[in-house]
Formats: C-alpha cells, sequence, structure tokens
C-alpha cells in the first residue's frame, strides 16, 4: 500500500504516512480517544507513498487490551483509493457506473434513498443466486436473503445517508465475516444515495487471531521463561541444603524423614519448572533424526494402557511418512499428553484417531493454518470424539495453568508443554473444536529433505568430585552462593566469593595468582557473566570458566553474548552435579 519496506517502517514515527501533521494529529485523538469509551470507530484519511503518490484510507480503530492494565489501540488500514476514484467517476458520469462496480470482486450495490436498488454488480448478482442479474426496480435491498446484511448494517447506512459520512462494519454470516464498506453517493436533487462495497475477510480475520494468539503466547512464554528462572535459584536453594542437612542426620531419624520430604517437593518443583522452560522454549534438547510414524506405532500398546478399553484407537501411520529433526521423547510427550487429554474427553467411551502424512504448503497459504509458511511437512493429526470444547476454552488451551479439569486433577501444564515442544522444534499446532463434537489438534514438524545428519551429542562423564584448586564464586542470589560455597569447601575447594561482577574484579585484582577457576551465574545486574570472564581472562590467562544458570543455554545464546560452547551447569543442581562439573573443567 505504501511503497516502504518493513524495515523503513518498524520503529518510525507513523506521521510519516500521513499528508500532513495535522491530519496524523487529528486521526490519534479520534483512536485513543476509545480507550474508556471501549467502541470501534472508522475515520477517511490521506497517506502519502513513498514515492509521493496520495492514498485514501479507511481506518478502523479499536481499543486492545494487552493485559491490565495495559491498553493501547489497533488500526486497521484499509485502501480505498479506488473505491474513492469510483465514487467521483460515479458523479463525473453515471453511464460508467457499470464497469466500475465489475473491476472488483467485492459485492458492489448502489441504492437509492428509500432502499431499492440502483445498480450492482456480477459478484452481487452471483450471491443472489441464478437469474438474479435481471432488473430489479422497486426491490428493497433489505427484503433480499442470502446477504451479510445484518442489523448494525442497515443502522450505520442509516446514518451515512443522514450525515454524509462513510462508515466500515463488520457483519456475520453463519461462520463468514465480511466487511461491509458503507459510502454516500449524491443523487438527483442532492438527496444521496448509499453505496456498499461487501468483501469476505474470514480467512484474514482468522489469519489476525493467530497472529494475537502467537502474540500472546510470546509474551506468556517470556514470563514463564523468567518465573522459571526464579524458582530454580529458590529450588538450587531448598533441594542443596535438603541434601546438605540428609548427610549430616542417621537414616533412620524422624527428623531425616521430614528433610527427605522437602527434599521430593523441591523435586516435583523442578519437573514444573523444566515444563515452563519446554513451554517458553528454553529447555535444552536433544534433538535427533526421527520418524514420528513409527514413533507413533511404538508408542500404540503404551497407550492402548493409557487410554483404556472404553475408547477405540484407530491409527493411519504409513511407512513412507517423512522425518524430521526433534527431542524424540519430547515427540513422544506431545502424542502422550494429547491422548490422555482426548482420554479425558471422552469419560463414557469413544474413539481416538491417530494419522501421520507428508503435506506440501504451496506459496499460497492454507486458510485452515494461518501463519503457517509454506514448505513441505510431516502432519501428525490427533483427533477424538469427546465432549468438545466452546470457543472461549478453545482460545486459552496453550496458556500454562489454565484448565478446566476439577481442582486437584490437572495441573494446566499439559498443552503449554505441548505448545513448547512443537515450536521448539520448529513446528506448529492447531486446534479446532465445537461443544459436542470432538477436538482435533493438527500438527505440522518441518520435513527433512535428502540425508541429514545428526547433531553430535556427548554423554555426561562424571569424573571423581572435589580438589583443592582456589574457586571465585560469583552469584546475585545470596542462598544460592551460600549453598554452592558450602558444597565447594566440603569438596576441598579453596572459595572466594563475591555478589557482583564488579566485586569480582576487584578480588581478582587482588588475588590473581591464586584463582584457578571462575564459576560464575550469567545473568546478573550490572556485569553479566560472559562480560566478568573475558575481563578475568585479561587478568589470568590461564584462568578456567564454569557459568550456572536458571536459565536454558537456546535463551542465553539468543542474549548474543554466550557462547555455545561455554561451559554451562544449569539449575537446579545438586551436589553431585556441581562437583563433578567444576572437576571436568578443572581437569579439561
Amino acid at each position: 500500500m505504501t511503497g516502504y519496506a518493513a524495515e523503513e517502517l518498524i520503529g518510525n514515527d507513523a506521521r510519516l504516512l500521513y499528508v500532513s501533521d495535522q491530519e496524523y494529529e487529528r486521526v490519534g485523538r479520534q483512536g485513543f480517544a476509545q480507550i474508556e469509551g471501549q467502541e470501534t470507530t472508522t475515520t477517511e484519511t490521506l497517506w502519502r507513498r513513498k514515492d509521493g503518490s496520495v492514498l485514501d484510507v479507511l481506518l478502523g480503530s479499536s481499543p486492545i487490551r494487552l493485559g491490565a492494565p495495559e491498553e493501547g489501540v489497533t488500526f486497521t488500514a484499509l485502501d480505498i483509493t479506488e473505491w474513492k476514484a469510483a465514487e467521483r467517476t460515479i458523479q463525473q458520469n453515471e453511464q460508467t457506473l457499470d464497469a466500475l462496480l465489475n473491476a472488483t470482486t467485492d459485492l458492489a450495490v448502489l441504492v437509492e434513498p428509500d432502499g431499492t436498488l440502483a445498480a450492482f454488480n456480477d459478484a452481487f448478482a452471483r450471491a443472489l443466486g441464478p437469474g438474479s442479474r435481471r432488473p430489479m426496480a422497486g426491490h428493497s435491498l433489505w427484503d433480499l436473503e442470502g446477504l451479510p446484511l445484518d442489523a448494525r448494517v442497515r443502522r450505520e447506512a442509516a446514518e451515512v445517508a443522514r450525515s454524509g459520512r462513510p462508515a466500515r462494519v463488520e457483519s456475520l454470516h453463519g461462520a463468514q465475516v465480511f466487511d461491509v464498506g458503507i459510502f454516500p453517493i449524491p443523487g438527483p436533487g442532492g438527496i444521496p444515495r448509499v453505496a456498499y462495497f461487501i468483501r469476505d475477510v474470514t480467512s484474514a480475520r482468522q489469519t489476525e487471531e493467530q497472529l494475537r494468539q502467537s502474540q500472546k503466547m510470546e509474551a506468556v512464554g517470556r514470563l514463564a521463561g523468567g518465573i522459571a528462572h526464579d524458582f530454580n535459584n529458590l529450588i538450587t536453594v531448598i533441594r542443596g541444603f535438603s541434601e546438605l542437612v540428609l548427610g549430616e542426620l542417621p537414616g533412620d531419624s524422624r527428623l531425616a524423614e521430614d528433610v527427605a520430604q522437602v527434599k521430593a517437593a523441591a523435586d516435583r518443583a523442578a519437573e514444573l519448572t523444566a515444563r515452563l522452560l519446554t513451554f517458553s522454549r528454553k529447555q535444552v534438547v536433544a534433538p535427533r533424526i526421527v520418524e514420528p510414524a513409527a514413533l507413533v506405532r511404538g508408542l500404540e500398546g503404551m497407550l492402548r494402557r493409557v487410554i483404556g478399553e472404553d475408547i477405540a484407537i484407530d491409527t493411519d501411520l504409513p511407512a513412507d511418512t517423512g522425518r524430521i529433526m526433534a527431542d524424540a521423547g519430547q515427540v513422544e510427550q506431545v502424542v502422550m499428553n494429547l491422548a490422555v487429554n482426548a482420554r479425558d474427553a471422552m469419560p463414557r467411551g469413544g474413539r481416538l484417531s491417530i494419522a501421520s502424512a507428508n503435506q506440501v504448503i504451496a506459496e499460497r497459504q492454507e486458510p485452515d493454518f494461518p501463519g503457517l509458511a509454506p514448505g513441505e511437512y510431516v502432519r501428525l493429526r490427533i483427533s477424538d470424539t469427546g465432549t468438545g470444547m466452546d470457543r472461549e476454552t478453545l482460545s486459552r488451551i496453550f496458556e500454562p495453568f489454565f484448565t478446566t479439569k476439577e481442582a486437584g486433577k490437572g495441573t494446566g501444564m499439559g498443552l503449554s508443554t505441548v505448545y513448547g515442544i512443537v515450536a521448539q522444534s520448529g513446528g506448529r499446532i492447531y486446534c479446532t473444536s465445537s461443544r459436542g463434537e470432538g477436538t482435533t489438534f493438527t500438527i505440522f514438524f518441518p520435513r527433512l529433505l535428502g540425508p541429514a545428519t545428526e547433531p553430535v551429542r556427548t554423554e555426561p562423564h562424571r569424573r571423581p568430585a572435589g580438589g583443592s584448586e582456589c574457586v571465585l564464586l560469583v552469584e546475585d542470589e545470596d542462598a544460592v552462593r551460600g549453598y554452592v560455597r558450602r558444597v565447594l569447601e566440603n569438596g576441598g575447594y579453596q572459595v572466594l566469593e563475591a555478589g557482583s561482577g564488579e566485586s569480582a574484579l576487584q578480588i581478582v585484582e587482588s588475588e590473581s595468582g591464586t584463582i584457578d577457576l571462575l564459576l560464575t551465574d550469567v545473568v546478573m545486574p550490572g556485569m553479566g557473566g560472559p562480560e566478568l570472564a573475558s575481563r578475568v581472562a585479561g587478568l589470568v590467562p590461564a584462568v578456567r570458566t564454569l557459568y550456572i544458570s536458571g536459565y536454558g543455554r537456546p535463551a542465553l545464546e539468543r542474549r548474543g553474548a554466550f557462547s555455545s560452547g561455554a561451559p554451562l551447569l544449569g539449575k537446579p543442581f545438586d551436589e553431585v552435579s556441581l562437583l563433578s562439573a567444576v572437576r571436568e573443567v578443572l581437569s579439561a
């Protein structure tokens, strides 16, 4: 529409698009004034393209709630240059009206002040059915059946005729959404006629909804990742000190049993944070070449035991289904989670269907799968004949901790984990469901084409724990730092500690000759671990570095300052993991 590239517009001042600052200010005031009123309005304005030409634009503005208390306004721009040109041409020459209306695939109709039809295009005629191109003098627009014109459109049309200002309305017609543009056209004697341009925008609205959902899930994912990071610090302390206390207590003491319960609860909390990291796509995975059809066939026996005898399982898993690059264990988790959800949705029995296939998405996007990039995919479809979901529930199913199950019967992390696994594998997941008609999940994984090699993975090698070297421990969380110090000193190491990168540098300058290992958190206020490691290496070239973090490696690498090959020990960790990692780095 504007002739600008994305990078020229994103982050720029929106007034760049307007023909004048005054027009920009007028449109802005009108749009943001809606936040309190919570209403949707439209206005016409003029934009200037990059090449200097002027563009007629109809702006629809709607308030949007991003999450309390944040609010904003969404502006939707419709290029009405052709419509305005059509309006001006109609004013100049009535004889060209028919040709102009048929230049668009929109349903176009011109209506007299009394509501009878004056003219309409072929698309409008096709919408009315065969034979409706015949003269229709005296027929009222509102008496015609099959048109997506509801009571709101009629009210807006009356206002357009009264005020002389155009309007834009969205009208629902069954499962379809139509955009209705209503324009006043001067008629004989100055009494305005009204022109309607009706466009099917169902696919566009589905794409917009998918985009909003993706943006919401991305925001929730960032929040979940941050929560998981903070929890991992807490769990490291709880589980770590529980282990230290258990090591000092007799195994048959009652207090030891109590502390063991604390440690067990911390272990369960660690599993929950791992799920949060999976949802936020910040969990470490072990991708390899996977054949989804073969993987599901291998799960059939377990599925039948889990699902129960009152639910029939149908599978369609062709041997020629393609391969993907993913973590096999996580793909199995996806299938099992969806199957268990399906079982819970069929308390009186039913049918679970699992099918795989290769699918090519052409350049022209599939309307049922908005946002799916063109390419070759392996499709996995899991359907049930259960109770189904309403539209509101369907819009929230992938949110962490959202569940429709009774208290104590679900954490709300099953589908959010599925979402994270699919996204981290480069895929997309879609869900369709209706009350009483069951649910279908459709998953697309990018298909591997041609020969592929698996990434090299090394199994963790535990070296003997303990040593006598000097370790500089840098951790901004006091409790975590205290626990790590205890473990290192119990292992025989000399420990120097600092709560920040800045104070750690002061220690290095005074103790540089004695420091063998820098053990530092990655993300800290002020100076982070990677910057600290670089500066310490400049002072002590022989120093080794081991990072610790509550974030997964992918999230740290996305920050840009963390090397992909740097040794990293993820939180929460235990005494053996810490001592083994320290010994391994020092002995490398």
